[in-house]
């Protein structure tokens, strides 16, 4: 399996956040990356460039789109 995960939690942060619609969605971010924000907190980047505080329920979004693409073209050696 590919290195991501689905992050419980998702927040738009409207002061560093990209426009769109990326608050209705969950997102996928590296095991690496959440594990850092796990312990430090902090924002993430999505596989999908999106960048947020998390703090919501992911479970409660449909998957993004893009970044369910990007997690599909990783390889899962890796």
């Amino acid at each position: 399996m590919a290195d991501s995960s689905v992050l419980e939690d998702v927040k738009l942060d409207l002061n560093t956040a990209e426009p769109g619609d990326h608050d209705t969605f969950s997102h996928y971010v590296s095991k690496k990356e959440w594990g850092n924000v796990v312990l430090n907190g902090g924002s993430v980047t999505a596989l999908c460039g999106k960048t947020w505080y998390p703090t919501k329920d992911a479970k409660k979004y449909p998957v993004c789109p893009e970044c369910l693409e990007a997690w599909k073209k990783l390889d899962p050696s890796e």
